[in-house]
């Protein structure tokens, strides 16, 4: 009887263990990646969700060269955190220097007109030491943003220290709040004033926490890598190409949309500044610019979502004296004598390689590096979700009302440190 319990309870484990197995296989099936995943598609996913966080970090560099032609460069690091839980979407930004190299003539003369508006902290965040510090929190009904300069060891307070000058005369320094919040209907109210399509038709908020530099169209773009999943990686990789042309050609449709608009709705004629330089000067402008390919290099997890994308591009600039003074004077905007003067006193400090007379070259490079998570949790009960009605002590309220009745809006101040009106 005992060996008869022993193989039924050895029977009823085993059967168990079966039925453990197929749940898990067909779990594991059901969890199974697809065999090959476009970047189009892997893009189209990550863009639905309604909670993501994206890590962006981008470097700029700005190269060019002092009255000698010897190299002078500017480099910056911007890293942004962009957020959204669905109801609520928080931006964090962090801009700082990281080289700021230039000719002694031109750092002296920087440096001078830095110290004439008295603010050490614009010298020290060039020179590396401080960081601009920038948060906004967006949600249906508000948009709050603040800001602040810190050094490397200090924690952002979103106080800051401005110049003043007491009752006596004597210089000193207030401590302000910047802290600023308005209602998304102010915000949109403001928008459609404008009358702008481009702008009204944009929905900020969504766009908030969307991947940056992707082309218009991802589908038209050929990946050197396979679509395939890979093991190794536990998920898809790619890298495309897109050509600069291609690049060009968006910015020039941009603003020629932008000229017909304003010429439809009778903003601009044909004698405006901005349509006698688009239908005289566009191919020239186009010319003095050099646009690299813009190079990408993505993966996405078993998923079918982003896990990373890696952006790399450049613009060379090159321009002569003489278009500058010829575009100047057929425009009406100065004489041959006015620009020239200009330029003379430009080119003491910027030149081309070699020191080149009447040439003016420089390179922009943009390293765009993302990552992407997808556990976002925001605290709503941050005041940097506070919507206008909610006192917030240190917050100033920008309010877009009309001056009198039936007559222009314009954006008022109230409460917090820069209020005008209570």
């Amino acid at each position: 009887m005992r060996r008869n319990k022993k193989i039924m309870f050895l029977t009823a484990l085993l059967v168990a263990a079966v039925c453990l197995s197929c749940f898990v296989l067909v779990g594991c099936a059901e969890d199974k990646p697809a065999d090959e995943l476009t970047f189009a598609s892997a893009l189209k996913s990550t863009s639905e969700k309604d909670v993501i966080g994206i890590n962006t970090a981008l470097k700029t560099t700005f190269a060019f060269y002092d009255n000698t032609g010897a190299p002078m460069r500017i480099s910056n690091t911007f890293s942004l955190y962009r957020a959204t839980d669905g109801e609520r979407t928080f931006l964090e930004g962090k801009i700082s220097t990281n080289e700021f190299k230039l000719s002694s003539a031109l750092n002296l003369a920087v440096m001078t007109f830095v110290a004439a508006f008295g603010y050490s902290d614009i010298a020290e965040f060039f020179n590396g030491k401080k960081s601009l510090i920038l948060q906004a929190g967006l949600t249906e009904d508000v948009i709050n943003a603040r800001a602040d300069v810190v050094g490397e060891d200090e924690n952002a307070d979103f106080v800051y220290d401005f110049n003043d000058t007491d009752e006596q005369g004597n210089k000193t320094q207030v401590p302000m709040n910047v802290f600023f919040g308005a209602s998304t209907s102010d915000v949109n109210k403001f928008i459609d004033d404008i009358d702008s399509d481009q702008l009204s038709a944009m929905d900020y908020i969504e766009e908030a926490v969307k991947p940056l530099f992707i082309p218009e169209d991802p589908a038209s773009l050929i990946n050197a890598l396979s679509n395939a999943y890979s093991e190794k990686d536990d998920g898809y990789r790619y890298r495309f190409t897109y050509e600069s042309g291609k690049l060009v050609q968006s910015i020039t449709d941009f603003a020629g949309d932008f000229i017909a608009e304003n010429l439809e709705k009778g903003n601009f004629d044909q004698e405006s500044l901005p349509v006698r330089v688009y239908n005289e000067y566009l191919e020239t402008i186009k010319s003095l610019f050099t646009v690299g390919d813009l190079t990408v290099n993505a993966s996405a997890d078993r998923n079918g979502l982003l896990k990373s994308t890696d952006t790399v591009f450049s613009v060379d600039f090159s321009v002569r004296d003489e278009v500058i003074k010829d575009a100047f004077v057929k425009l009406g905007l100065a004489t041959a004598e006015e620009v020239q003067e200009v330029l003379t006193a430009f080119h003491a400090f910027v030149r081309a390689p070699g020191g080149a007379d009447g040439l003016t070259e420089f390179k922009l490079m943009f390293e765009l590096s993302e990552s992407y998570v997808y556990d976002v949790s925001l605290d709503e009960s941050d005041p940097i979700f506070a919507s206008v009605d909610t006192v917030v002590p240190q917050r100033t309220v920008l309010k877009y009302e009309q001056v009198n009745e039936n007559d222009y809006y314009e954006w008022n101040l109230y409460g917090g440190d820069f209020g005008k009106k209570e």
